[in-house]
């Protein structure tokens, strides 16, 4: 029978477990830290009858820490290689620090609501989707082991749809102007650099994307009957990604399995130039220093926001050499916009949808995702748009954007 016994200021709970000890006598458990009599007797009932309908769970189970089950579930889960990463990222930068090193069953429901409510309101709508995500999966799967009884996690609906008033608002895309894109290539510091930009707003690709293009998958014929080029974003390795060790590596793209990316005539002619220039077999189109992928913090903090952005003008420490200002083209700019661009090009020359689709590698709702598909008419109608805008583009600048000269006073 279940009891409580005097532990101390208060009562502890006792009760019987199935196991047998040597001796034969059933093995006993028990929880202190009630302050009655009473509460401590019905939390012991409550475990005798949890055990008689096979739902008892070993309290002690949950005091293992999170970041203990974290360590020992997070390696087993068969996730993509990008959603790995940014779920370590979110463990790391916000879940860890605030409970990881409590008991698991010691995670109350209520602290666990304040929290995320605190979250909203400090963060984009996808970014706390992404961090609680992350924590429900880890509790789901605790209550499967039977670590806990039941995760303090709030209803998924509840995690995700309800909206505080003082909540971040989500950031929306921009469209790059002509004569801002304009600028902004005129302020990178190397052809490659504004290749990269102008392969992104005239394809539609996203960092991950464009940062990871291969010769190998490059085809381009300048000559012949009129320019024409293809990529083609492989479905496995098209996208370059992130460790936690801001080590890269190629895996699958966020947007499609893969999609062959036609290329407007004037940027065959681009890419064919700028491969005369890289040594024999080199793969990557374009490389860092070092012959490897571009980091995305560095290529945006040192190539993209200077140009966007401008800088102030500054007095060396010794006071012998000033740096004038140079004035922002548009700033706040992300590398993102590029796409939102693209497809306001698109939107402008009046492409079908399943060619916008395609190109931006979104997938329509419904039976319109499972049966649209672009054709060779809609392909040849894109590309002669493309280059009509690009027509209007060229003029702005009196010099071929690719191969002019950077402002060196600017990097």
């Amino acid at each position: 029978m279940p009891y409580a016994e005097k532990s101390g200021k208060g009562w502890r709970a006792r009760w019987h477990l199935l196991e047998v000890s040597p001796d034969g006598r059933p093995k006993m458990d028990g929880k202190s830290g009630f302050p009655t009599k009473s509460a401590a007797r019905k939390y012991a009932e409550d475990q005798e009858a949890a055990i008689r309908a096979g739902t008892y769970i070993d309290p002690k189970a949950g005091q293992i820490p999170l970041r203990d089950w974290w360590a020992e579930w997070f390696p087993v889960q068969e996730y993509k290689p990008n959603t790995r990463e940014t779920y370590a990222q979110q463990w790391r930068r916000h879940i860890e620090p605030r409970w990881g090193g409590m008991p698991m069953r010691s995670i109350r429901g209520i602290d666990m609501e304040k929290w995320i409510k605190q979250l909203r309101e400090e963060m984009s709508a996808s970014t706390v989707t992404v961090i609680t995500s992350a924590l429900a999966g880890a509790f789901e799967d605790a209550v499967f082991n039977e670590i806990i009884p039941k995760s303090p996690m709030p209803p998924k609906g509840k995690r995700r749809s309800r909206k505080t008033a003082a909540a971040k608002p989500k950031r929306k895309g921009v469209v790059i102007t002509p004569p801002e894109a304009v600028a902004i290539l005129a302020r990178m510091p190397t052809a490659a650099d504004r290749l990269m930009v102008l392969t992104s707003l005239f394809t539609g690709m996203r960092w991950s994307e464009f940062a990871a293009m291969r010769r190998q998958y490059l085809t381009l014929e300048p000559g012949g009957g009129g320019p024409s080029g293809t990529y083609y974003i492989h479905p496995t390795e098209g996208a370059v990604h992130e460790d936690a060790s801001a080590n890269r590596f190629l895996g699958a793209s966020k947007s499609g399995p893969g999609r062959i990316m036609d290329l407007p005539p004037f940027l065959v002619l681009m890419l064919a130039a700028y491969l005369e220039t890289l040594p024999a077999g080199q793969d990557i189109l374009f490389p860092n220093t070092k012959g490897e992928f571009h980091r995305y913090d560095t290529w945006n903090n040192f190539r993209w926001h200077p140009a966007c952005d401008g800088r102030p003008a500054s007095v060396s420490p010794s006071g012998r050499s000033v740096r004038e200002a140079i004035p922002p083209v548009h700033q706040g700019l992300v590398i993102h916009d590029m796409k939102h661009t693209h497809a306001a090009m698109m939107d402008d020359l009046g492409t079908h949808p399943a060619m916008r689709n395609y190109r931006l590698g979104h997938i329509a709702p419904g039976a319109p995702g499972v049966y649209q598909h672009p054709t060779e008419q809609m392909r040849r109608e894109l590309l002669a748009g493309l280059e009509k805008v690009w027509s209007g583009w060229a003029v702005l600048t009196p010099t071929p954007i690719p191969l002019q000269s950077a402002p060196d006073a600017l990097f």
